[in-house]
């Protein structure tokens, strides 16, 4: 099949997919790393996309929500 347009990206860090990285993510990110159940997180909480979902990740999402960079934009 082809497709007219390219395929877009989830945005990095918003793990529950809700359109802006808080709080919530980091919840989000934090069960995925201590889960030991498949239970997969709706959006991208690879937030510094090394493969792996760890504290870093938390650590990124809670500092780009602090530096008021919460919100998800195209390529970010």
């Amino acid at each position: 099949s082809r497709r007219a347009s390219a395929i877009g990206r989830l945005c990095r860090g918003d793990a529950n997919n809700d359109g802006t990285r808080n709080s919530g993510d980091g919840i989000v990110i934090r069960n995925e790393f201590l889960s030991s159940s498949a239970t997969l997180a709706a959006g991208q909480p690879d937030a510094n996309e090394d493969g792996a979902v760890n504290s870093g990740d938390g650590i990124i999402v809670r500092n780009l929500f602090l530096g008021g960079q919460a919100a998800c934009t195209t390529g970010v």
